[in-house]
């Protein structure tokens, strides 16, 4: 799994998750959720938010969004939605399968979201992790011991 670290393109990660997530929803342990719509569309709309907030930060700043290449960032990201988040689109990205999993009602798929914060914590977020520690050095560190990773 090691060669995988950093190579698959976060976006497309959980694009795999929503076809998981969907092909689950086959089975027969379906459960009714209420408001299921209300719910859906506001982890939705909150998921894509916090992505596109957390890219236009990337944006004003210059950097490299590039997450298959962090060693090609100019600029570390503290401020607004990252001082609360050290990995604010991934957790829009999590939102976004969990708006699915609820509009989807079947209990099954809520393995995906451990199963996905695992996939992306070890493919992704470590690997981005150790990169920005070498670029940044005690800096870095000190943003770390200051900011969770998700929230």
């Amino acid at each position: 799994m090691d060669k995988f670290k950093n190579k698959i393109p976060p976006t497309i990660l959980t694009l795999l998750f929503l076809i998981f997530n969907y092909i689950l929803s086959f089975n027969f342990l379906k459960i009714e959720i209420p408001y299921k719509y209300f719910f859906t569309t506001l982890l939705l709309i909150f998921g894509f938010y916090i992505i596109i907030r957390s890219s236009r930060l990337f944006a004003q700043a210059k950097t490299s969004i590039n997450p298959l290449r962090p060693f090609k960032s100019t600029s570390l990201i503290t401020n607004d939605i990252y001082k609360y988040s050290r990995n604010p689109m991934y957790f829009g990205y999590l939102l976004i399968i969990l708006g699915s999993s609820v509009y989807l009602g079947n209990v099954i798929s809520i393995i995906i979201i451990p199963l996905f914060i695992f996939t992306i914590n070890f493919l992704q977020i470590i690997p981005e992790e150790e990169a920005l520690k070498d670029l940044y050095g005690p800096r870095y560190d000190e943003y770390l011991s200051k900011v969770r990773r998700w929230i």
